[in-house]
Parts: C-alpha cells; sequence; structure tokens
C-alpha cells in the first residue's frame, strides 16, 4: 500500500515548472526587437512598392499625354524622316543633314519639357535616329517595348539608366527616367493609336523624373522614421508594462516559494510526528507483550517451582529411603541365604536383581529432568528480569547461554549448528532484558533465515570482542539466505517482513534496532549470497535513555498531526 505521505512529500521535491525564473524582459527585449523589424520592414516595402506604383501610373499618362502631343506637332517632320532614312546607309545617317535637321527641331519643340533623350527605330528596329549618334544603326528588334509599340500600342517602364548624352545638353548621370515607346504612322494617319494604319516606326521618349523620385524618397524615409519611432514609443510603453508584470510574477513567485517551504516544513514535522507515533506505537506493543509476558512468567515460575522443588526435594528423600531397603535387602541375602518358597518365587517376578540396579537410576534420571525444568524457569526469569528493575550489569557472553535454553528445541529441530567465538569482555551495565530481547530477536530471525534455506551446512556464528575502552561488539552471521538489496534498507522498519503472511509480524528487528538505540549503540546488518551479519555495538557504560511517550505525549503527537 502506498504511503500518503510519502506521496505528497514526493509531489513537494519535483521541479516546480513556476519556481523556474522565467526572465520576462530579456525574452520580451529580443522577440520585440525581432517583430518590431520585421514590422518596419515588411511597412517599408509596402510604402516602396506602393510609391513606384504611383510614380510609374503617374509617369504612363504624362508620357503618353507628352509622346502625343510630340507627334502630332511633329507628325510631318517624323514621317519624312523614316521614310527617307530607308535609302541612308547606317555610316552616313549619323551626319545627313536630314538627321541634323531633326535633331534641331526636336531640340526646339521638347525644350523646357524634361526629355532627355529621343531615339527613332525604323519598322525592323534599327535606329535610325538618336540623341546619342553611336547608336544609330543599331539593331534592337528584341526589345520589349519595340515589339509592342510595333504592335500599334504604347509600352512604359521606369528605370535607373547608366549616363548617356541628353538631349541639347550632353552627357547626364544617373537619373531615374520614364522611358515609353510609342509608334509612329504614316503622314496621313498621324494620330496616335490610330487603327486605321501600321506604324513605319518607333518613337524612344527618356523623360526625367527624378525629382519624383527624390520627393517619394524623402517621404519614404519621413514614413519610415515616423513607424520606427512609433515602435520605439510602443516598444517603451509596453516595456514598462512587462518590467510591471514581472516584478509581480517575481512577488507571487516568491510568496509561492515561502509557501512551498512552509509546506515543506509542515510535511517534516508530520513526517517526524509520524514517526514518533509509530515509534510510540511499537514501544507500547512491546511493552504490553513484556507485560504480558512477565505475568505470565511469574505465573508460570510461580505454579511450576513450587511443585518441581517439593518433587526434587522428595526424589532426593526417595533415593536415600530407596538405598537405606536396599542395603536393608543386601542385609537380609547376606544373613538369611536360604529363603522361604513364597520369597524366592516373587524375588524371581520382580527380578530383584535388576531392580536394585535400575531404581537408582531412574531416580536420576527424575532429578536431571527435574533440574532441566528449574533450568528453563531460570532462563525465562532472567530473560525478562522480572527479579531486577533498572540498570545492570551483566556478562553479555553468559547471556547467550540462557538464549540457548530457550530457542534449542529450533536449533535442533533445523540440525543448525552455532559456533561461538567469545573473548574475554567486560561486565556492561545495560538494562539486562532489553539486551536480551536484542540477542534473542537477531538469533531468532537467523533462524528464520535458515529455515527458509536449502542450504545442507546451517550454521550460525556469534562472535564478541571488544572494540575499545568504551565500546563491545556482537556479530551473528548465518549462511542462510540472503536480504534482497530492495528490502534491507526497510529491515527495521516496524511491521516489514520477507516472511510469508501469517509466519512473521515484521516487529522483532524493530524492537532491536529501538532498545539499541535507547543505549546509545549501534545496530547494522549486511548481507551477501555467503552470509547475512548483524552487528551491534554497544556501550561498556550505560547511556541508556528512555524514549517513551506518556499518554500526554501521544496526545500532543496527535495533536500535531491535526
Amino acid at each position: 500500500m502506498s504511503n500518503p505521505l510519502h506521496n505528497f512529500r514526493q509531489f513537494l521535491s519535483r521541479k516546480n515548472p513556476l519556481s523556474q525564473k522565467f526572465r520576462l524582459v530579456r525574452y520580451f527585449s529580443a522577440t520585440s526587437f525581432v517583430a518590431f523589424t520585421i514590422a518596419a520592414g515588411f511597412l517599408a516595402w509596402v510604402s516602396h512598392r506602393q510609391a513606384r506604383y504611383d510614380l510609374e501610373q503617374f509617369g504612363r499618362a504624362a508620357n503618353v499625354e507628352l509622346a502625343q502631343t510630340l507627334t502630332n506637332s511633329t507628325a510631318q517632320e517624323l514621317a519624312t524622316f523614316v521614310t527617307a532614312a530607308q535609302n541612308i546607309s547606317d555610316r552616313d545617317l549619323p551626319r545627313h543633314p536630314l538627321t541634323l535637321e531633326l535633331k534641331r527641331y526636336l531640340e526646339n519643340h521638347t525644350d523646357n519639357l524634361n526629355i532627355l533623350k529621343i531615339k527613332i527605330f525604323d519598322s525592323n528596329g534599327r535606329i535610325i535616329f538618336s540623341t546619342d549618334p553611336k547608336q544609330i544603326g543599331q539593331k534592337k528588334s528584341g526589345y520589349r517595348g519595340f515589339e509592342v509599340a510595333i504592335a500599334n500600342q504604347v509600352f512604359s517602364s521606369l528605370q535607373n539608366h547608366d549616363p548617356f548624352l541628353v538631349l541639347a545638353v550632353g552627357p547626364t548621370a544617373n537619373q531615374t527616367l520614364y522611358s515609353s515607346y510609342v509608334p509612329l504612322y504614316p503622314q496621313q494617319y498621324p494620330q496616335l493609336n490610330s487603327t486605321q494604319g501600321t506604324p513605319i516606326g518607333v518613337l524612344e521618349m527618356y523623360r526625367d523624373v527624378t525629382f519624383l523620385s527624390q520627393a517619394i524618397a524623402r517621404s519614404q524615409r519621413e514614413v519610415f522614421l515616423s513607424i520606427l519611432l512609433s515602435f520605439i514609443v510602443l516598444y517603451l510603453v509596453m516595456l514598462v508594462v512587462v518590467n510591471r508584470a514581472q516584478l509581480i510574477l517575481r512577488f507571487q513567485q516568491t510568496q509561492l516559494q515561502e509557501r512551498n517551504k512552509q509546506i515543506q516544513e509542515q510535511a517534516d514535522k508530520l513526517q517526524i510526528t509520524l514517526h514518533q507515533l509509530r515509534t510510540t506505537q511499537t514501544q507500547l506493543i512491546q511493552q504490553e507483550k513484556m507485560s504480558g509476558l512477565g505475568r505470565m512468567v511469574a505465573g508460570v515460575s510461580h505454579e511450576l517451582n513450587n511443585p518441581i522443588t517439593f518433587v526434587r526435594g522428595n526424589i532426593d528423600h526417595a533415593d536415600r529411603s530407596m538405598r537405606d531397603l536396599i542395603d536393608l535387602l543386601h542385609i537380609y541375602e547376606k544373613n538369611y541365604p536360604i529363603p522361604t518358597p513364597e520369597i524366592q518365587q516373587k524375588q524371581e517376578e520382580v527380578d530383584l536383581e535388576f531392580l536394585t540396579q535400575d531404581l537408582p537410576r531412574c531416580l536420576q534420571s527424575m532429578k536431571k529432568g527435574t533440574a532441566r525444568i528449574q533450568d528453563i524457569i531460570l532462563a525465562l526469569r532472567i530473560f525478562s528480569r522480572l527479579d531486577e528493575a533498572g540498570i545492570k550489569a551483566i556478562d553479555v557472553n553468559q547471556n547467550f547461554m540462557n538464549i540457548w535454553s530457550l530457542l534449542n528445541y529450533r536449533l535442533m529441530a533445523l540440525d543448525i549448528c552455532v559456533i561461538e567465538r567469545f573473548e574475554e569482555l567486560p561486565q556492561m551495565e545495560c538494562d539486562a532484558a532489553g539486551i536480551n530481547q536484542v540477542l534473542f530477536h537477531i538469533i531468532n530471525n537467523a533462524i528464520d533465515a535458515l529455515e527458509d534455506s536449502k542450504q545442507s551446512d546451517k550454521q550460525i556464528t556469534i562472535c564478541t570482542k571488544q572494540v575499545d575502552d568504551q565500546m563491545i561488539a556482537i556479530s551473528i552471521a548465518n549462511n542462510g539466505e540472503a536480504i534482497a538489496e530492495k528490502d534491507i534498507n526497510y529491515i527495521f522498519d516496524p511491521f516489514f517482513t520477507t516472511r510469508s503472511v501469517g509466519q512473521g509480524t515484521g516487529m522483532g528487528l524493530t524492537i532491536a534496532y529501538q532498545i539499541v538505540n535507547k543505549h546509545r549503540g549501534e545496530i547494522s546488518v549486511q548481507s551477501t549470497d555467503e552470509c547475512t551479519v548483524f552487528t551491534v555495538k554497544l556501550p561498556i557504560k550505560s547511556f541508556y535513555r528512555s524514549t517513551t511517550l506518556g499518554k500526554a505525549g501521544i496526545k500532543e503527537s496527535i495533536a500535531a498531526m491535526g
């Protein structure tokens, strides 16, 4: 059966999750920093995409409108140039008068319009005009913008362009440009996106939107800084809240630990009280047993000792009288060697010669039997020490003789060999009855172990020696079954037994342990496959102390448990 108090103590000893320190501020700082960084980055990315989208939409509308205006205003010149350029070689185009005239014409019409570069493709993708003369004659039919525009649609895109020659200005640095590819139609269909004609070429135009890009970048930085500042303020507010929460948690944790400590102390006190109650219960049981045993021994001793003494006295008297009668018969035989027929017949019937020899032996056997009974009664009285009280000086070696008288029947029945290795010991001051019980219970336990053993050569070895000027040691070994390792720590606990139900109370070794403890001695056990050894160390001078609780002590123990 499980012990509820033991289970409760195990529960308290478990590692409480609340007792583990959770560094809330540290974890919050790291987690919130990562979260805020991700959130700020995400918002900045969304803002950048939205700004770029707005810029593209604005550039598309502006470029389409500007391209339409430019093509409408220069439709005749552009159509004439595209048609004429078909018959001019790539080598002559950059310096051809038509090219130079178109360049001057475009410069005049694009002044103050932020148009940085213009290229014109023929229907085959050949560059026939460019503000950068080096590009004239190149084949760019694979450009997506050209392919879309030659298919009668306008194509626009936002990009950062490498330095190139700017129309009427010269080389330009890296700028944000918006490029548009616009289809060119014959002179009779000058309208943009005309569905009544086929494009004869494509106009590519680059417009500077750097100022818009820079304005958007500034706006993005302001937005990002605003978001960052908001997050910092939010973080500081949350940090104050979390720090406050951690202080509350620490306070509650401290209270919980103090409460657990109090509960642990109460559990320890309860365990001590329970142990005291068990000890008291064991002592009361033992006192009651010894009291009953004392009354029984006193009664048996009184009832047996008197008639046995009377019988033994009469046996001595009968022995003397019998010897006198035998002597008288011998005198009659000497003086009257020839008996009468009646006397002779009676002598033959009773076998007078055998009778005179056997009767003294019978009386002698009766004397030994009564002496044995008196020895057993004396051993019982000495064992229980009913005729003594308090601390007495005893001979430990001699005490074993009385124990053998009480246990001899078990030793003979189990054919157990007892080996005595006694050293000369000084007289020991002790509670004689208690020490007799200790030795009796340990030897009786050894006999029990040998009774359950299949060992053929059963032995009990008893050794006594003086350890020093203050202590003596008694070792009682048996070669029976070893005590299991899991049981050896409980061998002295009350009611613990390894024997079958009904074959042991589990109190003998507990009583022995308590008596030795009262004498401020030590008792220990070692068990191997070869033998089990109980060792008792006792002081030569008495340090006996009483640990028996009275009724008031029992009531106090019970109250403490409540």
